[in-house]
């Protein structure tokens, strides 16, 4: 799963291809404002290969969104995956206009700031 929280309005929307789902029956509500059962449905819709995005209020804006990064951007791999590069590209791209959390198929979360992991949780 990928989560990415945009700091400067559209900017993440931008870089994504056109085949996202604009998520509208959550997008005024807040990602921590969901009770139990709402949550579980919520999760099980942006879970996957595309980003959840979220304004920095969190508020969802879209979900199953793909980055379509620059072929020209050149990074230090932290993990291999087209999720975690892609992710790392966006973010290197955006600067200081996104955060993108990757949550790996096999545990470890690696949160994205201007191309480099921040931290990584295993």
């Amino acid at each position: 799963m990928t989560l990415a929280i945009e700091l400067e309005k559209e900017e993440i929307i931008k870089r994504c291809d056109s085949n996202f789902e604009k998520l509208n029956e959550h997008k005024e509500n807040e990602i921590t404002k969901h009770n139990q059962e709402t949550r579980k449905i919520y999760l099980n819709r942006i879970a996957g290969d595309g980003a959840a995005i979220l304004n920095r209020d969190g508020k969802t804006i879209a979900i199953k969104a793909i980055f379509q990064p620059k072929v020209e951007t050149t990074i230090e791999p932290v993990k291999k995956g087209t999720r975690h590069i892609n992710s790392q590209k966006i973010s290197q791209e955006l600067g200081n206009r996104a955060i993108i959390f990757v949550v790996s198929t096999d545990g470890p979360i690696t949160v994205f700031h201007k191309g480099e992991a921040l931290f990584r949780v295993l």
